[in-house]
């Protein structure tokens, strides 16, 4: 059943801008450059793209498992499938980001106390429950919090997916505002002590920045936005605008948002994304269009698939780039950072992501399944 829904060309392209936000906003600063106040606004919201992530995985998953039942359902693969996906990269983030940790743990606490705080954090990491400790999940690889957040969303996605199956859209979207209110009432503490933009070291502020059951929101919008594009006609108004104008209102809803960015609380200031990400996935979810034909630009969609790699190697990678040229800021040294995080994520992608997510997926058919 899954494997024959066809992927959708012009989201796995948006997935690489998306990524690309995020490394902008974390290394941009390499350049030395004083940007126009526009461009640093929306650079400084590159978090925000973690929630495009989020509801992206919610919106794939649900157009790809949509059909099954609970009988059909194939919840083990499911969860094999997933983790074939993202945790070998993931190792490998891990490991290329330890000469740091482990110099970061030593240097600051000692030898033996260094060591001890390593093998704790590191142990939290390798079974990726890292985000729901706020003291260490920035610690190591700090973009893999999200992946922290992912597991925990694929672990309730069989559930969710067959529960919600024969529910009306309604009563979803119910769902969906209940949830809304839940989250707004959980923040309202940290919308009170952290209005601004803090320091991710201080564990209160990381907890609603980086705590999963935070983002659980984002998730099941995702789910939410499949199933009600599944239930619009071809040819429902909604579905034509969307068409014709959803690319261009999410995009500049997105760089207004960007800049009204400082006037928000920071802490919830992904929430105020969701509606133009929303708008964004459903118009690229149609085919036809200039933006989907664009998007579905074959190196693109490529650069695409390599979003994952970018995203989870490109923080550790840049100690390696320090090592050869140093860290004082130009456009050479960020240039090329950009150049080595591409070309190491490009063949990440195809020898370690690709090879052994189809190698652990087949192994886990061949002993389980057939």
């Amino acid at each position: 059943m899954s494997s024959v829904v066809p992927t959708i060309a012009p989201l796995t392209s948006l997935r690489f801008f998306a990524a690309l936000h995020v490394l902008l906003l974390h290394n941009l600063y390499l350049s030395g450059a004083v940007l126009p106040e526009l461009i640093s606004r929306f650079v400084s919201v590159g978090h925000t793209a973690v929630t495009l992530f989020f509801i992206l995985s919610g919106f794939l998953l649900t157009h790809v498992y949509s059909g099954s039942d609970e009988e059909s359902f194939p919840t083990h693969l499911f969860w094999i499938k997933r983790f074939a996906r993202i945790y070998p990269l993931f190792i490998v983030g891990f490991i290329l980001d330890a000469p740091r940790v482990i110099g970061f743990f030593i240097n600051a606490s000692g030898t033996v106390i260094g060591l001890v705080k390593t093998v704790i954090v590191a142990v939290l990491n390798v079974f990726m429950v890292q985000a729901w400790v706020p003291q260490v999940v920035s610690s190591w690889n700090a973009p893999a919090w999200s992946l922290s957040a992912e597991m925990f969303f694929y672990a309730l996605f069989p559930f969710l997916i067959l529960k919600t199956k024969n529910i009306s859209i309604f009563n979803f979207f119910k769902f969906l505002f209940g949830l809304l209110i839940v989250t707004l009432v959980v923040y309202v503490p940290f919308v009170y002590f952290y209005p601004g933009i803090h320091f991710v070291t201080d564990s209160f502020f990381s907890v609603a920045m980086m705590n999963p059951a935070f983002h659980l929101l984002e998730f099941v919008w995702g789910v939410f936005l499949a199933r009600w594009l599944n239930e619009q006609s071809a040819l429902s108004c909604s579905r034509v605008f969307l068409f014709k104008w959803g690319g261009v209102l999410g995009v500049a809803g997105v760089v207004a948002m960007s800049y009204f960015s400082v006037f928000l609380p920071h802490v919830i200031l992904h929430l105020f994304f969701i509606p133009f990400f929303s708008i964004i996935i459903l118009s690229l979810a149609f085919p036809g269009g200039f933006l989907n034909s664009f998007l579905s630009w074959r190196p693109l969609v490529f650069l695409g698939n390599s979003s994952y790699a970018i995203y989870i190697l490109h923080q550790p990678l840049k100690n390696y780039v320090f090592y050869v040229m140093g860290d004082v800021p130009s456009w050479s040294l960020f240039l090329s950072y950009l150049g080595f995080v591409f070309g190491v994520s490009l063949l990440a992608y195809i020898f370690i992501e690709e090879t052994l997510r189809k190698k652990i997926v087949s192994w886990y058919r061949i002993r389980y399944v057939e």
